[in-house]
């Protein structure tokens, strides 16, 4: 089946085809580098990927759940492109850390908690690599979205949000240790990482509802809006306090009901932690409480909205745009339309095998180390023991997989960690 995202913009792609100035002509006309944050603070280099064995071997892996992993070309990195890998893992972001790190393990064979424990243990030499990070880029040096209207063709580059999966590891390993914004008793490593990552989506989220808007309009008025907008607008204000789209995508974050459900965190926790850690990031993300405007936040969303509209910075209050037409409210459409991928390096993609074991081949596993295993056992579970000590082997939520509790259990039994016993078992 073809994913949402690959029929968001399918009408007006060859509605549009025909009229001049809509599109860039290709991504490397866009001016803006999408990826200068989220290339900057790391050492990147061309590497050997090792191709785990699996890769090769399509047994019993459902349609659409096979390992895509594309040369991303700069940096030495590669990105995910497994279908509905990435819609997966945010729809289990939002509902509990504990599905989350289902989630991930299901989609990419990575235990989380493992992965945050070994960032946290190693480290960097210092935390302040990843402040002056978030001081020069905020909340772009870890995410980052490339629009339709300059990527939509791009066969190294597809359009869509991106995420950094190790520096958001490292991103959330690193306010772990600081404790500096977060409250006492500190959160678990995985509820900060789950932080982060929510707080990223949403971020890179509200720039696609731009576009999406803007596209909107175009469909309407059948002339160039998107294009204009960043040229005109979007650009020449870029690390001011009139940065709207970067102000307003940090203000939906902090006013967004779904990430404070989700996180079962309330107002005065935004106010007592978020705010101050957001208000040390660069200008634009920094003044998301609009204080400088009429109106606050709200009269933003109005202005920002008619300088989409309009193609023009300095727009009289008296003619903002009303409620009626506002780029926010682009927020009913489903999150799957927009494409998400994941950037990582050659190193990790060996390290994390980005497949769960199947469950015969753990079974397999199982009796070369001298265990038994009842596959008769009732119900979709089975029966094994392990050097004299008895565990469950269960399915995953999706798909002929082993679950995490499960692999848990028997490396806790091995004495080694789930990583080691993901790359035994492949």
């Amino acid at each position: 089946m073809a994913r949402v995202s690959e029929k968001t913009f399918e009408v007006e792609g060859n509605s549009f085809r025909n009229i001049s100035g809509i599109f860039w002509g290709s991504e490397r006309e866009y001016p803006i580098d999408p990826f200068s944050g989220i290339l900057e603070g790391f050492e990147l280099e061309d590497m050997q990927v090792v191709r785990p064995d699996f890769w090769s071997d399509t047994e019993e892996i459902p349609e659409g759940r096979g390992p895509e992993i594309r040369y991303f070309g700069r940096g030495g990195l590669f990105f995910l492109d497994r279908n509905d890998a990435m819609k997966h893992i945010g729809d289990a972001a939002g509902r509990s850390d504990t599905d989350f790190a289902e989630a991930l393990w299901d989609s990419l064979g990575i235990d989380i908690s493992e992965e945050l424990e070994r960032s946290a243990g190693s480290g960097l030499p210092s935390d302040r690599p990843l402040q002056d990070l978030t001081a020069k880029f905020g909340t772009d040096a870890f995410g980052t979205y490339c629009p339709w209207h300059a990527f939509g063709r791009s066969g190294e580059t597809p359009w869509g949000f991106y995420l950094f999966f190790e520096k958001l590891i490292e991103w959330a390993a690193a306010l772990h240790r600081s404790g500096q914004f977060l409250p006492d008793p500190k959160p678990s490593p995985l509820k900060v990482f789950q932080l982060l990552w929510l707080l990223t989506y949403r971020h890179e989220l509200f720039h696609f509802q731009v576009e999406l808007y803007a596209t909107r309009l175009e469909s309407a008025l059948r002339h160039p809006i998107y294009r204009p907008y960043v040229e005109c607008v979007r650009t020449p204000v870029m690390n001011s306090e009139r940065w709207w789209e970067e102000a307003l995508a940090q203000a939906v974050v902090l006013r967004s009901n779904y990430v404070k459900r989700t996180l079962e965190i309330d107002s005065h926790y935004v106010n007592s932690y978020m705010v101050p850690y957001f208000l040390t990031f660069p200008n634009g993300y920094r003044h998301f409480q609009c204080k400088r405007i009429s109106g606050g936040v709200a009269g933003a969303h109005r202005l920002l909205s008619a300088q989409i509209a309009r193609t023009e910075i300095d727009i009289p209050e008296e003619t903002w745009n009303t409620d009626l037409s506002l780029a926010k409210s682009e927020y009913r459409i489903r999150k799957e339309a927009v494409p998400g991928y994941l950037l990582m390096r050659p190193e990790s993609i060996s390290r994390f095998q980005l497949q769960t074991p199947r469950l015969k081949d753990v079974v397999r596993y199982i009796r070369r180390q001298g265990g038994e295993v009842n596959e008769n056992a009732p119900g979709d579970h089975k029966h094994a023991t392990l050097n004299g000590q008895p565990f469950h082997l269960n399915y995953a939520k999706r798909d002929n997989t082993l679950d995490l509790a499960s692999a848990k259990a028997l490396a806790r039994i091995l004495g080694i960690k789930v990583r080691d016993l993901n790359q035994a078992i492949a």
